[in-house]
């Protein structure tokens, strides 16, 4: 397998999770009237679901980039370089 249709494997399978933590009967789970230190198991759920998807995109984008292009600090310093433009 290429690194593009990994890639695109783990964007669906991320996708389809998301979905699913998203969807209503698992939302209702967590829709009762406990709280943890203060804040409703319903908003704490939401948030910890809402940055866990976020933080997967955002491994699966690092993973999935050149390794030239997934650190910023190389990009910016091949912008600053008119050298390295091969023209």
């Amino acid at each position: 397998m290429n690194r593009a249709s990994i890639t695109r494997e783990r964007s669906v399978a991320l996708l389809i999770a998301g979905l699913l933590l998203f969807n209503p009967p698992l939302l209702l789970v967590f829709a009762g009237d406990s709280s943890l230190f203060g804040a409703p198991l319903s908003f704490l759920y939401l948030f910890a679901a809402w940055a866990g998807v976020i933080l997967l995109v955002a491994v699966i984008a690092r993973r999935s980039a050149p390794p030239g292009e997934a650190d910023p600090q190389s990009r910016q310093q091949a912008a600053n370089d008119p050298g390295q433009s091969g023209g």
